[in-house]
């Protein structure tokens, strides 16, 4: 999926979502994948990556885009 698709699918779902998580709301980053994320370098890439995780210390939700295929997958 492209990145505007899923931006527009989480600007649809997060607010209805997050009605029921007042009290801690997180933001929500997109990534293309875990490696690149933490790394810092665009373009790498490893053999195993999550679809999504969350950050308990940063109150983050990262989103890997290389591995959303479909509007579920965003959403869960």
């Amino acid at each position: 999926m492209k990145i505007k698709e899923i931006n527009n699918i989480i600007n649809a779902v997060y607010p209805l979502i997050s009605e029921d998580y007042s009290d801690c709301n997180p933001k929500v980053e997109l990534h293309k994948n875990i490696y690149e994320r933490l790394s810092g370098v665009k373009g790498m890439n490893g053999t195993a990556c999550a679809q999504a995780e969350y950050d308990w210390s940063s109150n983050t939700i990262y989103i890997y885009t290389s591995k959303m295929m479909c509007d579920e997958d965003i959403i869960r």
